[in-house]
């Protein structure tokens, strides 16, 4: 699956702004697992003997009396693990004008946030055949993610210029992480691809998919008002993507 439901061209070389679909390497996305820790800055001061960092504290975090700053908008420093992965951007493209418009005016990065979700290797899944299908055969979970039948995640064909006999990719829903806008605009220049209008139209109808479990967004439906066939290939309006192929 080399290409889109189309039949198009995937892949497309990043554009000159940051887009929905763009595969960005190295992004540290954060993942929160509880018990929560709150970070605090230490009264100690270390001797510059030991250390030239600030010293913090971590203290459990009890939800019925949580400490100052946590329950306010800016939120507070709290311990949390996280990774360096490969990453597709998933904001619209109006939000992202938005905060640069507003950055631009000099307003701070702040708390601003834009969403990501990782990218992992196919080659990391399980390859033995256990899933059964109607007519018999039996898929691997890497089958499933080829074919798009694993809402969780949605397959990306290899890059152009991976080796031969690569796999591909897919991209985890499940772990999707706000993350905050400067890395991505640090990032910018390091982009590796972007994605065509038809493969974002795909990703976009795999993550509702992904989020509502809905028939519409997987295969055609049965109207039951007049019997017909409703379409799947539905059309997701207002980012303007121009092909590019990579």
């Amino acid at each position: 699956m080399s290409k889109t439901s189309r039949g198009t061209s995937f892949w497309n070389k990043p554009g000159k702004d940051i887009a929905p679909g763009d595969i960005f390497p190295g992004i540290i996305l954060p993942t929160l697992i509880p018990p929560v820790r709150h970070l605090k800055k230490s009264g100690v001061n270390a001797s510059a003997k030991y250390t030239q960092q600030q010293l913090w504290e971590m203290h459990p975090v009890d939800p019925d009396a949580p400490p100052p700053g946590l329950a306010d908008p800016g939120g507070a420093e709290v311990v949390s693990r996280a990774r360096i992965s490969l990453a597709m951007f998933l904001n619209w493209g109006s939000d992202v004008d938005a905060d640069l418009v507003a950055l631009a005016k000099g307003k701070k990065p702040a708390g601003r946030v834009w969403l990501a979700a990782p990218v992992e290797n196919l080659d990391k899944l399980q390859d033995e055949k256990k899933h059964e299908q109607p007519d018999g055969a039996k898929l691997s979970d890497r089958d499933v993610v080829r074919i798009n039948a694993n809402y969780n995640r949605f397959f990306l064909p290899p890059f152009p210029g991976d080796p031969p006999g690569h796999m591909g990719r897919f991209v985890d829903f499940k772990k999707v992480a706000p993350v905050g806008v400067q890395s991505f605009i640090d990032a910018k220049d390091n982009r590796l691809a972007a994605v065509s209008r038809d493969a974002l139209n795909d990703m976009f109808h795999h993550l509702c998919w992904h989020f509502t479990r809905a028939e519409i967004f997987f295969h055609p439906i049965t109207c039951v008002h007049c019997g017909g066939i409703t379409p799947i290939d539905v059309r997701f309006k207002g980012q303007d993507i121009p092909d590019d192929p990579l």
